[in-house]
């Protein structure tokens, strides 16, 4: 399964800074959407996948504490005196397989007291991919245009943009870990409506520079481009936690977004006597 951004209607979060060029190039949000594959094209939606957690655990007491002593254990981790042994299942959301199972010894106040067992001390539920790409740090991919201020119609306006090839994630949330290296596979460009190429998201799997730019424009028309550099990501890396062992995760692919405010100009020459 590959949980990623959608290019063909894309969700740029974070919409401040945007009232002109003055405000300069800012970054979006990073988004988590839909599908992408390889060499950039769209794929298939996902439903909520920033919300999408790898792994669930679902957890039960063993026995009934009010009725025998079936379930009970004694000193539990931290805790000295009696505890009550929970089954903790991990299951993968992509699958519906149970990649570990254990019991777990969670600590009671008092077993002899009648009513539900303390859930507070179950394991937490592993972090959704939007908090581990998030964890990620990533930073906004660059945005550099020439003509810097203005673009005219009919001339070439060169794009150009740059960040990490591989950034590290090694990370701890709610009691997980995740380790392992996030890689950026390409570049997209929006935004150049009224271009050649009538405004179609372009793709680039380098970032360019003055010298080679990565995307050369010749706008058509006249008026404000909200031109939008996308750098993508994916990621290798495996996450661990209570009744999971290190295990290899698939976080799909992500984006990361810098935008800006640009002009285009139309100049018109006239002949004169």
């Amino acid at each position: 399964m590959s949980i990623g951004l959608s290019f063909a209607n894309p969700s740029y979060g974070d919409s401040a800074g945007n009232g002109g060029i003055d405000s300069g190039p800012h970054g979006g949000g990073l988004t988590v959407g839909l599908t992408v594959s390889s060499d950039g094209t769209p794929g298939v939606a996902a439903n909520s996948p920033g919300a999408y957690r790898p792994y669930k655990i679902v957890s039960f007491p063993i026995g009934d504490h009010t009725i025998d002593a079936e379930g009970l254990c004694a000193n539990p981790a931290g805790f000295q005196g009696l505890g009550w042994y929970w089954d903790i299942t991990v299951i993968s959301n992509a699958t519906g397989s149970i990649v570990s199972h254990r019991a777990d010894c969670i600590a009671l106040p008092d077993p002899t007291l009648p009513g539900p067992l303390p859930a507070t001390t179950v394991p937490a539920q592993p972090p959704t991919i939007g908090e581990i790409w998030q964890t990620a740090a990533i930073p906004n991919p660059s945005l550099s245009i020439s003509p810097p201020n203005e673009g005219v119609t009919g001339l070439d306006t060169w794009i150009w943009t740059s960040s990490p090839d591989t950034v590290t994630i090694n990370a701890t949330i709610n009691g997980w870990s995740v380790t392992g290296i996030a890689s950026r596979i390409g570049y997209a460009l929006d935004g150049t409506d009224g271009a050649d190429g009538d405004g179609q998201i372009r793709y680039s799997a380098v970032g360019g520079s003055i010298e080679q730019p990565a995307f050369n424009v010749v706008f058509q028309t006249k008026g404000q481009r909200d031109l939008r550099i996308a750098s993508r990501w994916t990621a290798n890396l495996s996450m661990s936690g209570p009744g999971l062992p290190a295990t290899p995760t698939d976080l799909g692919t992500a984006t990361l977004t810098t935008q800006t405010i640009y002009p285009v100009a139309e100049i018109r020459s006239s002949l004169t006597n």
